[in-house]
């Protein structure tokens, strides 16, 4: 019972951070929770990792396209054209359906089936 409140913490901090929206918070608010247990071993560490690297990954490339995209929008302005909002959808939406709704689907699939698994895949590997 232990590991399933642990992972259920872990991924409602994930999602914490997103709707904050602090750059990378919804990495670092499961990273300390993760650092600051005892047992940093084990099947805790491998759903902490999972996590951070896919949320880690998911966050830069959104700020990393934010930043590309702001620097075309702000030169697209100087240069005279009509300021359009529309290139935020794509980076707005990928963040939230992979930093929001996919943590809080995984919140309600283990409040129902009462079971823990690995959700995250393991695209790169960072914290280990």
């Amino acid at each position: 019972m232990r590991l399933y409140s642990e992972i259920i913490c872990l991924h409602a901090l994930v999602l914490l951070g997103s709707v904050l929206s602090f750059p990378y918070l919804n990495v670092l608010l499961p990273w300390i929770y993760w650092v600051s247990r005892k047992d940093r071993k084990g099947e805790i560490a491998d759903h902490a990792s999972n996590i951070l690297n896919f949320q880690f990954l998911v966050s830069s490339v959104f700020y990393v396209s934010m930043l590309a995209m702001w620097y075309r929008f702000v030169h697209r302005m100087v240069d005279g054209g009509i300021p359009s909002y529309g290139w935020m959808v794509l980076p707005i939406s990928v963040f939230l359906v992979f930093s929001v709704l996919y943590p809080l689907s995984i919140l309600v699939y283990m409040g129902v089936g009462k079971k823990a698994k690995i959700f995250y895949p393991n695209l790169i590997r960072i914290f280990k």
